[in-house]
């Protein structure tokens, strides 16, 4: 009974909005045609499993612990900020702003499992988009992206500068997805079957069927 409570509420908060035309910084690297189905209506899904969304809420609370454990050293001078609107409609919100030493700095917080984080050598390619468009759209030239492992809470941290070829090429995928819908042209799939991103994808089961 509890655990069914637990699910519920959990699925009721994490429902799916009807996109109002634009775009989040996730989309960036996100797989093309789960972007372009949420954007056309009547797509069935398939139901995510409970687990995975439980998953998600322990990705927010470590990014409230985190956050909260800066705030009273004094470097946080703002915390969950909507990115400036924008001609490219893109949406986003960092974790927090901080600012050390006279310098401005986005700090973006990321929970993965221990067997990615013991092999993480750099940063994710999704996150570096993520972060640099935030760089970008919040005209800062320097983030940090810090990485905890949810099964130990180890961290380790990676210093990013903004740098304009990789905003490019981020902002360049989302045009690119733009194209799609306006054409009506359904993208390639950009993952594989097995894929964890195939996997926690609520099209999967249309998107292999179609």
């Amino acid at each position: 009974m509890i655990i069914d409570m637990i699910n519920k509420q959990i699925e009721l908060e994490r429902q799916d909005k009807e996109r109002a035309g634009y775009f989040y910084v996730t989309d960036a690297a996100a797989c093309k045609r789960k972007v372009f189905y949420d954007f056309k209506k009547g797509i069935p899904k398939t139901d995510v499993d409970t687990s995975v969304l439980r998953k998600f809420v322990q990705g927010n609370s470590i990014h409230e612990k985190l956050v909260t454990i800066l705030e009273k050293t004094g470097v946080v001078t703002a915390k969950e900020i909507d990115i400036p609107v924008n001609d490219y409609k893109i949406h986003g919100r960092i974790d927090a702003l901080l600012e050390i030493n006279g310098e401005k700095i986005i700090l973006e917080i990321k929970s993965i499992a221990n067997y990615g984080f013991i092999s993480l050598k750099e940063p994710k390619r999704e996150h570096v988009y993520q972060l640099q468009l935030y760089l970008f759209f919040f005209n800062i030239k320097k983030g940090f992206l810090l990485y905890e492992s949810k099964d130990n809470q180890n961290l380790i941290q990676f210093e990013m500068k903004l740098n304009i070829n990789t905003v490019k090429r981020a902002l360049k995928s989302i045009l690119k997805i733009e194209e799609y819908i306006k054409n009506n042209e359904v993208p390639p799939r950009d993952f594989l079957k097995n894929s964890w991103q195939c996997k926690s994808c609520p099209y999967r089961d249309h998107c292999y069927s179609s």
